[in-house]
This record gives C-alpha cells, sequence and structure tokens, in this order.
C-alpha cells in the first residue's frame, strides 16, 4: 500500500509518520464485559481516521487502473469514448461487451486486489447482464458469481 501512496506524490516522510502510526496497532473485542487479548492489525486502515478513506481511494484506483488498461474491455458510451467501471466508495461496477473479457477483467481484479491485501467478497458481488443470455457464469476465485435481474 506504501508504495501506491508515494506513487501518487505523497512525500516520504508524510507516508514515515502515517506507517509510523500504524506500527503496533491492535484491536480488542468487548463481549459481556470481558475485553480479549490485543488482536494485532496487519491489514486495511485504521477505522475513524481521517486519512483512512484517502487512502483507500489511492488503493483503489491504483487497482482499478491496473484492472481497466485494456480499454477494448469497456463499453461504448455516447458522452466518452469507453467506459470501463462505475464507482462508488467500496463498491465496483465493472463494464464490458463480452463474457471472455468481463471474465478476464474479473480475474484481474482478482489478482490486483491481492496484491495490496484487498479480498473481494464473492457473496456480495453480482452480475447483471444487459441485452445478452445467461448461458455462463462468470467466476471469482473460483466462485461463481450471482446472476441477478436489478440491483441497487
Amino acid at each position: 500500500m506504501w508504495k501506491e501512496v508515494k506513487r501518487y506524490g505523497v512525500p516520504t516522510q508524510i507516508v514515515d509518520i502515517i506507517k509510523e502510526s500504524y506500527r503496533g496497532y491492535v484491536y480488542r473485542v468487548v463481549h459481556e464485559g470481558w475485553v480479549s487479548e490485543p488482536i494485532p492489525v496487519r491489514t486495511g486502515v485504521r477505522q475513524g481516521r481521517i486519512l483512512s478513506p484517502i487512502m483507500f481511494w489511492i488503493v483503489i484506483d491504483v487497482v482499478m487502473r491496473n484492472v481497466t488498461r485494456d480499454r477494448r474491455r469497456s463499453i461504448r458510451w455516447g458522452l466518452v469514448d469507453r467506459l470501463e467501471d462505475l464507482d462508488f466508495a467500496d463498491d465496483l461496477c465493472l463494464l464490458s461487451e463480452a463474457h471472455g473479457e468481463m471474465q478476464t477483467k474479473l480475474d484481474d481484479l482478482i489478482k490486483e486486489a491481492g496484491k495490496v491485501g484487498l479480498a473481494i467478497n464473492v457473496k456480495k458481488t453480482k452480475s447483471l447482464r444487459v441485452n445478452t443470455s445467461k448461458t455462463e457464469p462468470f467466476m471469482l476465485g473460483g466462485e461463481s458469481i450471482e446472476d441477478v435481474d436489478s440491483f441497487v
């Protein structure tokens, strides 16, 4: 993750300060008055920190730039030449005109996300197909993705 932050021009000294704030960071679970032993945090961003969303956006931007490098796997769009994806916070919508192109994009997403310690939740991942048949399922990490007719 730190390489990605530096790629966006954040000075090394600032990156080092942020990294230091994560060193030795632990969580504890409280349940019915009982407090657990410290649980070390090795991945992710600290919840409630003002920098956490910015750091996440930088990392997800790097992931999506790598996933969408091949502009031929996008869809034609009237306002712009090609449209690759739609993103909102941590929700991603990949777009493609062909099944094989979409499957390759999904494979690339798993690979690129894994490089930075992110995991895609297959159970929350859905496939919405427009003007096409639902013959072959999309796969994500060896599991098939649920086809839906609509989603919010």
